[in-house]
């Protein structure tokens, strides 16, 4: 958890340090009411790709585990 949390503060810092706050701020404001709208407009083709990753990660994470 420790690692997630420093690996999330180094990113966050990066984030900061190429991108102003303002910006990002705006950049998030817009995904929140677009996003919802894509989702919609192509919900089979996301699903089916979410599917996909999803099966990769569980298929990484069991040869994560029995190592």
């Amino acid at each position: 958890m420790s690692l997630l949390v420093v690996l999330g503060a180094y990113v966050g810092a990066r984030l900061f340090a190429v991108v102003s706050p303002i910006t990002l701020a705006f950049v998030v404001l817009l995904s929140a009411f677009t996003a919802p709208k894509a989702y919609e407009a192509k919900q089979e083709e996301v699903d089916r790709v979410l599917a996909a990753a999803k099966s990769k990660l569980d298929e990484l994470g069991a040869k994560f585990k029995d190592k």
